[in-house]
């Protein structure tokens, strides 16, 4: 009989975008195409929240800001608070409860203890989550919580001592929770046999525009390179920044296209490099592109190389986290770098390349999401996985 599996998310929270909301919809995407029932989304009514949003996105952006404090600090009180964590879904319903989050995992703490099944944490962050959740804070409001903040940590340890079992994508995506977390190493020391390793997937990609260029007036005969993502430090888009700003100095035929919301960190200021904001269609950006950088400063296991690799374009990564994954004799398409000199250089060395070699290396892409990240392997090893678990 198969194990009946809840994971621990709202299915109307899934959207194919980054972090566990997209991990998820991937997953949930291929295990309704195979009409799996034993494992679970939570579902509620979903039509008070569509509405609720609309007013909100009408909010002009200082209420907006002052409604995130709010809600950070009610959210902060109750974690902290003694009052009882519960939830009102029988969790003895099923065999397996999966959490993506080390928050939602706390916060039903006590309906836990009395849980009989298996509980499995993926924690998702590209750090500890707790100083993801600091991250989102202002400094000021951080100095007048300060307590409040600094005591979110034990979350964070509880949550990967009461699992059952901790997935990673691979173990190169420990290392945030290493170089950031000073206790995780004596914890995955004392639980070692909790771990496993399950690569993420994504269903495959499609480039809707093939008018890019034309549209943003980039000559066909130009390397573009393109960047998908947040504007933070964490993302490296910083960094990114000062190697697109060598390479635009000295070089009169590369153009940087880059999506995403320009916060907090403002784009370069330059002709050649063209900031298009938040798209609904990040894969045709991508795809016009002929290199995708990315310049994580540290990383878990980020969907979009999975997302680039679909559409069969060089990657230039940071040797960071993850990323570390890809760092194998055999992979042919990925270029990862120490520094930001180094990372210069791999450019170059593209530029340098024939069509056919840099062909050749595109199409080794393809085949390694085909082989590897396709959403039918991801599914099927994730069942696998869970028929493995005692």
């Amino acid at each position: 009989m198969d194990k009946k599996v809840l994971i621990f998310m709202e299915s109307h929270y899934l959207k194919p975008i980054g972090g566990p909301a997209g991990y998820l919809y991937n997953l949930k995407t291929e295990l309704d195409r195979r009409k799996i029932n034993n494992v679970s989304f939570i579902e509620v009514e979903n039509s008070k929240r569509s509405t609720y949003k609309k007013v909100f996105e009408k909010l002009p952006k200082r209420l907006k800001t002052q409604y995130h404090i709010n809600k950070r600090r009610k959210e902060r009180r109750f974690l902290l608070s003694d009052s009882q964590k519960l939830t009102n879904i029988n969790l003895n319903n099923y065999d397996i409860v999966h959490f993506h989050s080390t928050f939602k995992l706390y916060s039903i703490k006590d309906s836990l203890k009395n849980f009989k099944g298996k509980v499995i944490l993926t924690s998702h962050a590209p750090k500890p989550s707790y100083l993801e959740y600091m991250d989102k804070a202002s400094s000021e409001e951080l100095k007048r919580y300060k307590e409040e903040f600094e005591s979110l940590s034990k979350i964070e340890k509880y949550a990967f001592e009461r699992a059952d079992y901790i997935f990673f994508p691979c173990s190169e995506a420990e290392e945030p929770y290493i170089n950031n977390w000073d206790e995780y190493l004596d914890i995955k020391e004392r639980s070692r046999e909790k771990y496993r390793y399950l690569l993420s997937g994504i269903k495959p990609c499609e480039v809707k525009n093939k008018d890019i260029r034309k549209h943003y007036d980039i000559p066909n005969d130009a390397l573009l390179i393109s960047y998908v993502g947040r504007h933070n430090e964490t993302k490296g888009y910083d960094k990114l920044k000062i190697i697109g700003e060598k390479l635009l100095t000295e070089n009169g035929n590369i153009y940087f296209i880059v999506a995403g919301k320009e916060e907090p960190l403002a784009g370069l200021q330059h002709e050649r490099w063209i900031e298009v904001g938040w798209t609904s269609d990040p894969h045709s950006i991508i795809g016009a592109s002929d290199i995708f950088v990315l310049p994580n400063k540290e990383t878990y296991f980020d969907l979009v190389m999975l997302e680039v690799l679909s559409l069969g374009k060089l990657v230039v990564a940071s040797n960071t986290g993850g990323n570390k994954f890809f760092n194998k004799d055999d992979i042919e398409g990925i270029f990862l770098y120490n520094d930001i000199d180094e990372a210069v250089k791999k450019i170059k060395n593209i530029m340098k390349m024939t069509n056919e070699d840099r062909n050749n290396k595109e199409q080794a892409n393809k085949r390694l999401y085909q082989t590897y990240f396709n959403n039918e392997v991801f599914c099927e090893n994730y069942l696998s996985l869970l028929k493995s678990l005692d």
